[in-house]
């Protein structure tokens, strides 16, 4: 066993000792506050949850624990109890529809056919996920960019929600195999082009530690051997890998996006792609062992990862570059008040999500992957008084966004590029709302075709 441990541990040590590429180093200038409008008077504060985010250390510290939180044996689900949906309505404007938004639902899908995720999908689960239209959550969001941009967001808008529904699949989500198997095809994928960053290959630790153990010598190796390849082939390379649907598709949209920005945003929209995908071994591993959060702050924090959206606000990289704006420097995006400004705008949107996902995914699927459930238990209180708590919450949260960017002050020249992350949030947290509250997928009616 000793000898196992010892050769799979070199086997990763390897992995790990790829040649290094540091960042390149930023000077620092003279900090000014940004000019951003910001929202007043959104929400009462009368607290009854508190969360008003994390320092840069708590980050860090937690960026290694989202399958490690506090947990417990399965806990009942109270499938009886009738619940209604709060007003959760967040306090921005509702600006619309993307104009072209119905001719792109439609070549989304069928860019999604043409990569065969429909087969991968079966039938009825693919007859489900169209009607639920989620090119339009994007359409909600990216009102006023370019046409290719806006492609870009709906099918990665998408593909977040595809893989989703595919780890829902009782087959795959309680099949560690399966798991592992499509997690580290979608993790040579986006290492392919950042294959020598520490924090992506540190973190793929806890993915080979759910290989078999008589397995994960060869598993490690392998994977070592396509990322040295990667560091020669490009491109090519990445083509000639046989890979199933929907690692295929994300391929795609990967390769667009590393050939326009430069290297080190690529490796920003790496790691938040990377922060979704680990949490599905994370969910699969509580499932298998029936032990699962129950701690609301650990949970808040996995949660936050696992709704996706990281990358869709890091999407607004690809807008900054297309207005030939200055990006924002990774001295700047990686201090605590961007990276707050991000966690708030993921939390209101995963938190939006399981206000009205619970019905589906808790009382009729039995999920505990819920912050309703999770409120229910650590409070010890109803559903409904649950859904009451979130929705305190939420409006606690979006005021937390407004006092992040109230207090977010960086050099003048990435003025713009900190603006367009506030407006972007902002549009997250609205049209995640409208999307789920028009969206067939949790209503008997599609209201958009209204």
């Amino acid at each position: 066993m000793y000898a196992m441990a010892a050769k799979t541990h070199g086997s990763f040590s390897k992995l790990l000792s790829v040649n290094s590429r540091f960042l390149s180093s930023r000077g620092k200038g003279k900090n000014v506050a940004v000019k951003v409008p910001v929202q007043k008077n959104l929400a009462s504060k009368d607290r009854v949850v508190v969360f008003s985010g994390e320092s840069a250390s708590q980050r860090q510290a937690n960026s290694h624990r989202i399958q490690a939180a506090a947990s417990s044996p399965q806990l009942p689900v109270h499938q009886k109890e009738k619940i209604q949906v709060p007003d959760i309505t967040p306090p921005y404007e509702d600006r619309g529809l993307y104009p072209l938004i119905a001719e792109l639902n439609e070549e989304t899908h069928n860019w999604f056919v043409r990569h065969n995720v429909h087969t991968q999908m079966g039938p009825e689960g693919w007859k489900k996920f169209t009607a639920g239209k989620l090119p339009y959550l994007a359409g909600q969001v990216y009102l006023d960019v370019e046409r290719k941009d806006f492609l870009w967001g709906s099918k990665y808008t998408t593909w977040i929600t595809v893989i989703d529904d595919f780890f829902d699949k009782p087959e795959i989500c309680n099949d560690m195999n399966k798991t592992v198997s499509l997690i580290l095809e979608t993790q040579k994928v986006i290492l392919w082009f950042c294959s020598e960053d520490p924090h992506l290959l540190r973190n793929l630790e806890m993915v080979f530690d759910c290989v078999p153990a008589d397995q994960r010598d060869d598993v490690v190796n392998s994977f070592s051997e396509s990322l040295a390849y990667a560091r020669t082939s490009s491109r090519s390379g990445l083509m000639s890998l046989e890979l199933q649907p929907i690692a295929s598709s994300l391929r795609e949209l990967w390769i667009e996006y590393c050939e326009r920005l430069p290297y080190d945003y690529n490796v920003r929209m790496a790691r938040y792609i990377q922060n979704y995908l680990l949490t599905f071994v994370s969910e699969t591993k509580s499932r298998v062992s029936q032990v699962y959060h129950t701690a609301l702050a650990d949970f808040i924090h996995f949660r936050r990862l696992s709704v996706g959206v990281e990358a869709l606000i890091g999407l607004t990289d690809l807008f900054i570059d297309s207005r030939q704006w200055p990006q924002i420097p990774n001295d700047v995006f990686y201090g605590t008040n961007m990276q707050g400004l991000v966690d708030a705008s993921c939390d209101v949107v995963a938190w939006t999500n399981d206000v009205y996902s619970f019905p589906k995914e808790v009382q009729k699927r039995g999920d505990r992957f819920n912050l309703i459930f999770v409120i229910s238990q650590e409070f010890g209180c109803s559903y409904t008084e649950a859904m009451n708590r979130a929705k305190e919450m939420l409006k606690n949260r979006i005021n937390d966004f407004e006092t992040i960017v109230a207090n977010l002050k960086v050099e003048a020249q990435y003025q713009n590029a900190v603006a367009e992350y506030a407006r972007i949030g902002r549009l997250w947290m609205m049209g995640a709302f409208l999307w789920h509250h028009k969206s067939k997928r949790y209503h008997e009616e599609d209201h958009y075709l209204k």
